[in-house]
């Protein structure tokens, strides 16, 4: 039923020659997964392979250029694998082998040839059914000095011309160290139980507005066979990983379920889009996936940045799951008492509480004019700081201007220090081991049903940078998550499974539920901000029935997450800087429901 917005197939990446399988014996085929080759949709039948064939796999013959994205996924006519992999992928010569052609690129980037390279590859995977499963997910830390890793789940499948080899096919990302770019790709090889091809990738998408590029190449693997800890288990919580995902229809099914619904706002106005959604009554539409070479063939795993969706998602979401745990006169609590270094700060921090501080309303600032901070090399410092000592230091460096709670002024800077008090209390309340991240994992990603690919977060560089969480940007989103996470704040009232989980009045205030409490007012017309979200009315002026709030979370390059008072969210994920929604909430009110009573 993804015919429409995917072409299924992962690109698939060659390996010059069969490596020899070092140890063990594959295990039976487990079909408790649909063993159908294809969960999105699949490509075109293919009756002879135009690309990426089973010479070229086994010899390494590398294309000149990247190739169609539907030569890396299983065609239509794929029948069930054969073989089933459990066991150890590592590649060879990613330092030296393998082609980039830049598309932007604003900081010179490309003068470092091995940021043109991947990391070194070395994971563990288990097999169920058809699909493939990486041991770790979320992100993996590397050695190389720009990259590191995320891996989704894939599928393997028999295709004629393949002599008999099974063809398997993962997605993957690479992600900016100390940032939160994702460059999005796939790799795909043959294998049976004697040996590897070679491991072709390819990456030809990614939401990074000062850095994209298309990465290519063909290089040498080895296959150690053997059994993995933990396999049933792995398998098992895939399972019910698959199972547990929002019931997921093409995007443009809803013109079918929405008679006479016109698609175009929701896309029009947004360049470089890298997927979207559509929420409605417990269904997750879905569109996007286009790269340079066509539909990226796992969409409902592609790997997407939240950049300051964080500063909700996260801090604001870590801070009601605190109310709700410990009372809400967490809100009261202040920063001096809990972040140590605000004593040596620039600015004044005494009576600044962690509600001020997460409505960016500390008082401490350059200049009240919008994003001027943000924009500045003060901020700058911040962004490119490593130890959590140095990315502290920076966030305290602006002077005082106004009393807290006053004027908000778009701080990335202070939503990392709301962190930090953040898990220090925790620590009072748990003890000296407590993480604010893992916390919010345990306490409400988790019962949410996010995916674990959402389980890992950017920090600061300390043990292999395992250091401080940042908060405010640095976590990993799929289309599942962004669409669970909208019904969580928006339908269950911050509930789940009949559990409430999320401070009811805090939870109000940033859903603009609370009439005596809309937060600051930012430099944008007609839009609040409280307890990290962000909100915008729309009027009688508009056009509309009533005047209403759509509170929204919201990324940098062009991301938002807009849950409307009729229950319906709306997000998507883009790089191209292009912030249009308004005309979508109209489009929905008009053919889906309305927003006012």
């Amino acid at each position: 039923m993804y015919h429409t917005i995917i072409k299924r197939f992962c690109i698939l990446f060659v390996a010059t020659h069969l490596t020899i399988v070092a140890a063990g014996c594959q295990g039976a085929l487990r079909p408790s997964l649909s063993d159908t080759p294809t969960e999105d949709s699949p490509a075109p039948q293919i009756s002879r392979r135009p690309s990426l064939t089973y010479d070229d796999l086994v010899t390494g013959r590398a294309p000149s250029s990247p190739v169609d994205m539907a030569a890396l996924g299983a065609p239509s006519d794929a029948n069930a694998p054969t073989h089933t992999f459990e066991g150890r992928l590592t590649l060879s010569d990613e330092a030296t082998r393998g082609s980039f052609v830049e598309v932007v690129d604003d900081y010179n980037y490309n003068a470092d040839v091995e940021r043109l390279h991947l990391p070194e590859f070395d994971f563990m995977f288990v097999q169920n059914g058809s699909h493939l499963i990486p041991v770790q997910r979320g992100l993996v830390i590397t050695s190389h000095p720009y990259w590191n890793y995320i891996l989704g789940p894939g599928r393997v499948w028999q295709e004629n011309g393949d002599n008999g080899y099974t063809r398997a096919a993962f997605p993957f990302a690479l992600v900016e160290k100390n940032a939160n770019c994702t460059h999005n790709g796939v790799m795909t090889f043959l294998f049976d139980d004697s040996g590897v091809s070679h491991v072709y990738y390819q990456i030809t998408q990614e939401t990074c507005m000062y850095f994209k590029g298309n990465f290519w190449g063909m290089l040498p693997a080895t296959y150690i066979q053997g059994s993995i800890p933990n396999a049933e288990q792995i398998r098992s919580d895939y399972a019910q990983e698959i199972a547990s995902q929002m019931p997921v229809e093409p995007f443009a099914e809803l013109t079918s379920d929405s008679p006479g619904i016109d698609l175009t706002p929701f896309t029009s106005g947004i360049g470089d889009m890298t997927a979207y959604g559509l929420v409605v009554n417990g269904t997750n539409y879905i569109g996007g996936g286009e790269t340079r070479y066509g539909p990226f063939p796992f969409l409902r795993f592609m790997r997407m940045p939240s950049y300051s969706t964080a500063k909700s998602a996260f801090a604001g979401l870590a801070y009601m799951r605190l109310g709700q745990e410990y009372g809400d006169g967490v809100a009261d609590l202040l920063i001096k008492d809990y972040v140590s270094e605000s004593a040596n700060a620039a600015g004044n921090w005494t009576s600044v509480t962690f509600n001020n501080t997460l409505d960016m309303a500390t008082g401490n600032y350059s200049s009240p004019r919008f994003e001027i901070d943000e924009s500045s090399t003060r901020m700058t410092d911040f962004f490119l700081a490593e130890t959590y000592a140095d990315k502290i230091a920076a966030a305290f460096d602006w002077g005082n201007k106004s009393a807290p709670g006053t004027i908000w002024v778009y701080h990335t800077s202070d939503i990392f220090i709301a962190t930090q008090a953040m898990q220090s209390y925790l620590q009072t309340q748990e003890g000296a081991s407590a993480d604010i991240f893992d916390f919010l994992v345990d306490e409400v990603f988790r019962p949410v049903g996010l995916g674990p690919g959402a389980y890992t977060s950017l920090r600061t560089s300390e043990n292999n940078w395992e250091g401080r969480p940042f908060g405010g940007y640095g976590l990993f989103w799929i289309p599942d998550d962004l669409a669970k996470l909208g019904t969580f704040l928006n339908v269950d009232g911050g509930a789940a499974d009949g559990t409430q989980l999320l401070s009811p009045a805090l939870l109000a205030d940033a859903m603009q539920q609370d009439d005596s409490d809309r937060g600051l007012r930012t430099a944008i017309h007609n839009i609040m901000y409280n307890n990290a979200f962000w909100a915008r009315q729309f009027t009688t002026a508009d056009g509309y029935a009533c005047d209403f709030w759509v509170p929204f979370m919201s990324g940098y390059g062009g991301i938002t997450v807009a849950m409307m008072p009729n229950g319906v969210t709306y997000y998507y994920v883009s790089d191209n800087g292009d912030f249009d929604w308004y005309d979508a909430v109209a489009e929905i009110d008009r053919s889906i429901t309305s927003n006012c009573p």
